[in-house]
């Protein structure tokens, strides 16, 4: 079961978000079902096993990822940006991201942490960005794939925000998604909210 991407002018069709339940139940009425093979599922249920702290910890509830049948979220495009997100973006007619974190709904330090941005414009490949969130009062944006600084950032603070704000335009974006995280694992969960969606001013 799929959804279709909207048209789209050129040879890139506008990414469909598809997203998964980490922790409590999936919404079966937003879900779209991957049906997997038996090669498949024992392939993942071996990936899952090598994993040998989360064995001693969690190790029914893991293996019991490995299923013939995954259900994912299939957000609606365009989709609304989350009203309780902690992150408010958006491209304005310059064509430059503004990012707004509110640190209430965050609840936790920034440091250590990045922004990871994924950009569709018209008839091009997706752009993929990652800003770290530093101390500083300007950052390095990078391209997500190469590693290649691709423009810079400028950090404000607020009493209850931190505001990210590219200062180099990233282009004219159709759409994306912007999302806070570590920019690798640690010993705690380094996703805590997932996607949120880039208006367009």
């Amino acid at each position: 079961m799929s959804r279709p991407a909207p048209p789209l002018e050129g040879p890139w069709a506008i990414p469909q978000l598809i997203a998964f339940g980490v922790h409590g139940a999936l919404p079966q009425e937003e879900a779209a079902v991957l049906t997997l093979s038996r090669q498949q599922c024992d392939i993942k249920r071996a990936a899952i096993q090598i994993h040998t702290t989360q064995m001693l910890l969690s190790r029914k509830r893991f293996v019991a990822y490995a299923q013939l049948q995954e259900p994912f979220r299939l957000p609606a495009w365009p989709s609304a940006p989350n009203a309780n997100h902690p992150l408010r973006a958006e491209v304005d007619a310059g064509g430059k991201l503004v990012v707004q974190i509110d640190r209430s709904r965050w609840k936790g330090s920034l440091r250590g942490h990045a922004l990871f941005v994924v950009m569709q414009r018209h008839g091009e490949h997706p752009s993929c960005y990652k800003i770290p969130v530093t101390g500083a009062a300007v950052t390095d944006v990078l391209d997500a794939r190469s590693g290649v600084v691709a423009g810079e950032a400028a950090i404000e603070g607020t009493a209850t925000q931190t505001i990210v704000t590219a200062t180099t335009a990233l282009g004219s974006a159709r759409g994306g998604w912007v999302k806070l995280g570590r920019p690798a694992p640690g010993l705690f969960v380094f996703d805590r909210v997932g996607w949120q969606t880039i208006s367009n001013s």
